[in-house]
């Protein structure tokens, strides 16, 4: 029986015909060669299926399932978790692409920091004209540090994931929470991989993330709390999620069974509070039980988080 590969890469896919070529294609054409691909297709009806198997049998690396019903993103993600046989694991998206050394110095970077994690580099954000953007930092310096509570507040106030897509240390995401069912899971498993071990940043621009109409934290800007359920999981098809309340309560439980220290614990917390002391956290968790009995609840919430915002930028503009 050979050895299994040193990377397990994935990708959980839903109707990405557009892009999908373009990043199975950066994956295999990765310098670092020893890894695995695993492609979870959650019942695509486009052409995601043909392009998949088309690569397929051409990569014997390739590993390709197609989910007989859709299951939603959250399980979707998992799923290709499960299967994974790595000491390390990335999950990747079918609408961003890698440059071919990224693997390479992402193994270099992890293997030279036995206490770190995760991997990222900088990040190159284009639009759907392939148009730059910005490059964006997404790990800051205090993600790296030996202390669990620095590392935890540094994750908190990151308002993006992007880091989410690194190469991560297979064994760290034992037992971990995952990819929830709820808006902003993401973020709850980037905390418990913060307190886990260090973050460390590759400074060169070698993932490029696609901002795009069609992206699938835009299209679900526009929908109800009920069909998002349904979109992260079919099984909360018609329910109302509290996402805020979910993500809050992932946290703290990520602290009591991750932070053994009692004062390291308390400076976690404290974090968390600060967090949900700002003002945008707040308003999100008292509306949210009725957002599924008024949608209109939520759109007032989010124009009221906006005006916050603005207000917030003006006075910092004043000083």
């Amino acid at each position: 029986m050979s050895a299994p590969p040193r990377i397990s890469v994935t990708l959980p896919v839903f109707n990405g015909e557009r892009y999908l070529a373009q990043a199975i294609g950066s994956i295999l054409g990765q310098a670092y060669r020893d890894f695995e691909l695993i492609v979870s297709d959650n019942a695509s009806t486009d052409g995601t299926e043909e392009i998949c198997r088309r690569f397929a049998a051409q990569d014997r690396r390739i590993r390709y399932l197609r989910q007989p019903t859709n299951i939603g993103a959250s399980p979707n993600f998992n799923i290709c978790y499960a299967l994974a046989s790595g000491e390390y694991f990335k999950w990747a998206a079918h609408d961003d692409y890698l440059e071919p050394s990224y693997l390479a110095e992402c193994v270099e970077a992890l293997d030279a920091n036995p206490d770190a994690v995760l991997c990222q580099s900088l990040v190159r954000l284009i639009d759907d004209q392939d148009r730059l953007i910005e490059i964006h930092r997404p790990i800051e310096p205090a993600a790296a540090s030996p202390r669990p509570s620095e590392r935890f507040a540094a994750r908190m106030r990151n308002p993006r994931c992007l880091d989410i897509w690194g190469l991560i240390r297979t064994k760290a995401l034992r037992d971990s929470v995952l990819i929830g069912s709820y808006i902003g899971m993401d973020r709850a498993l980037l905390l418990e991989l913060a307190l886990r071990g260090r973050f460390v940043l590759i400074d060169k621009p070698l993932f490029t993330n696609r901002d795009h109409p069609e992206r699938a934290t835009r299209v679900t800007r526009t929908q109800t709390r009920k069909d998002l359920a349904a979109v992260y999981d079919t099984a909360n098809a018609g329910q109302t999620v509290l996402s805020t309340w979910m993500y809050y309560k992932d946290a703290a439980r990520i602290i009591r069974r991750n932070v053994g220290g009692p004062a390291e614990r308390l400076r976690c917390l404290g974090y968390l509070l600060l967090s949900l002391g700002r003002t945008w956290n707040l308003v999100f968790l008292v509306t949210e039980p009725f957002m599924g009995v008024t949608p209109s609840v939520l759109v007032r919430a989010k124009s009221f988080k906006r005006s916050l915002w603005r207000a917030k930028q003006r006075l910092l503009g004043q000083t």
